[in-house]
């Protein structure tokens, strides 16, 4: 194969999938392979985007990520990329009931005894939930050995069961009945802890999916990292490291492009791709021996393929990030004026109840970060709200929670489409999708329908990159890929959840 000319791949999507489908296209085939990295928005890192404001770096998408994420701290420590312990911070977190109520905080008082309060009002629930969580990001970090011995998976089905069997099921449950039969914690658990951490990080409620669910529960797990620099300064190592090793005639940096269609080339058999170069206008095309769709098929994805190409399209979930540089309005919360110190890190999150029945409720959370210094002002709001609640949160949200803020510099929102909409399937077999698309195209998207998050698309990628070394049959690797060796597990009463 060294004497053959590098094979082509197009990958689409500069997000931290694509990104980490290239770098590991680059580690499995070296020189014999050419990368062409193509996204419309001229910059990597997707929805991980972090922007200066306030007189501080903030992350407007990917936000945290956890010590137990072996690819993103790995790829920290490899780029030398220095990270920040989120959890050091002196956490508080407050559940609002609607009507102007808070009906429980750890605001006031010592940091010490903040958890010990937190513990005494959950007792058993916190405890069945922590204990549950750890076996859960045990079950999920299995994909790191399997991907390491060189095992990929056709669909997300296969990975899920590879993992754990029992995932698939919890894809058929609603959380919130799955919270009681299965994981027998209380309603008050479940209304405000269960119900704040899926508002906070999926924008959604307790009918999402089981699976998606039980992901929210390991945010009770220590070890909460960012990047001091912004989390998008992993990608962006991932791709120039991957595109600067290629041959002479590819190129050395993404193609700032958008794809309009991806066809097969009935003269060559390959995958013809048109694009609208987005300096030029020009619209060009361009063939290649394999395409990676890395980026989200949502309601507004819009690539043309072959009608015997199944392209998966669904619903995502549509949100409100903010940044608010203002002082609280705390009577519209319910809360003691002056509660919060600017040492604290606040999470205020809408309990289900309140949610539901007050419907001028208007956010799905709001957090806080600590001032950087201490003798500052307070630090930055972070707010997350849905256009169906809201349709302005520049002028109805800031004018609700927050004091008059005055300079419009002091306020910014990005909507983003950001996660699926995380409805129980049916037949997860069928409808969660698949990884291959057709012959030399593949999707890294499709474990997206099963869970989200920076960690996830680079397990993804990798796997795509495996899936593609697969199909070569021949690496500069010694090992073996294996391609789905774990079977589908039967439908069965008795598979652990």
């Amino acid at each position: 194969m060294s004497d053959e000319s590098p094979f082509r791949v197009a990958v689409i999507g500069g997000g931290m999938g694509g990104a980490t489908t290239a770098y590991y296209l680059r580690k499995i085939f070296g020189s014999q392979i050419s990368i062409s990295l193509f996204e419309q928005s001229g910059r990597v890192g997707g929805r991980m985007h972090a922007v200066q404001f306030g007189g501080r770096l903030c992350e407007t998408g990917g936000t945290f990520f956890h010590g137990y994420n072996q690819y993103m701290v790995g790829f920290a420590k490899q780029f030398n990329l220095p990270t920040v312990r989120v959890d050091k911070a002196d956490l508080r977190m407050a559940f609002f009931g609607g009507h102007n109520q808070t009906i429980y905080t750890n605001i006031g008082g010592s940091s010490v005894l903040a958890p010990f309060w937190i513990f005494w009002r959950y007792g058993l629930s916190l405890i069945r939930a922590s204990f549950y969580a750890k076996g859960f990001a045990s079950d999920l970090n299995k994909i790191y050995r399997l991907q390491e011995e060189g095992h990929c998976f056709s669909t997300p089905a296969h990975m899920l069961a590879a993992m754990r069997p029992g995932f698939l099921e919890l894809i058929k449950q609603n959380y919130g009945d799955w919270l009681q039969r299965n994981l027998k914690v209380d309603e008050r658990f479940k209304d405000e802890v269960a119900h704040g951490f899926v508002c906070n990080i999926y924008g959604q409620g307790l009918d999402i999916n089981a699976l998606a669910g039980s992901s929210t529960l390991t945010n009770l797990l220590p070890n909460v990292l960012s990047l001091r620099d912004g989390n998008e300064q992993i990608p962006q190592n991932l791709v120039k490291y991957a595109l600067g090793s290629n041959p002479a005639d590819g190129p050395k940096e993404l193609l700032h492009a958008k794809v309009i269609s991806v066809h097969r080339d009935s003269s060559t058999n390959r995958l013809k791709l048109e694009y609208v170069d987005r300096e030029s206008e020009k619209r060009q095309q361009d063939l290649f021996d394999y395409v990676v769709l890395a980026l989200p098929m949502h309601q507004g994805a819009d690539i043309s393929v072959d009608k015997d190409v199944d392209l998966p399209h669904r619903e995502y979930q549509v949100v409100d990030r903010g940044l608010v540089a203002g002082n609280l309005r705390y009577p519209s919360l319910g809360l003691t004026p002056g509660l919060i110190t600017n040492r604290q890190m606040v999470s205020i999150m809408p309990t289900e109840k309140g949610y539901l029945r007050d419907g001028d409720c208007l956010f799905r959370s709001l957090m806080v970060l600590p001032a950087v210094k201490k003798d500052s002002t307070p630090g930055i709001w972070f707010t997350l709200s849905v256009p169906s609640r809201v349709a302005d949160p520049v002028k109805s949200l800031t004018a609700r929670y927050f004091e008059e803020i005055g300079e419009p510099h002091r306020v910014m929102f990005t909507r983003w489409l950001a996660y699926p909409v995380y409805r129980p399937l049916a037949d997860p077999r069928k409808e969660l999708g698949r990884f291959v698309l057709a012959p030399g195209f593949y999707y890294t998207g499709a474990m997206e329908n099963a869970l989200c998050g920076m960690e996830n698309a680079a397990i993804s990628g990798r796997n795509v990159a495996l899936l593609i070394g697969a199909d070569r049959k021949s690496t500069n690797e010694s090992k073996t890929i294996k391609v789905d060796l774990f079977p589908l597990p039967q439908e069965r009463r008795d598979i652990r959840l």
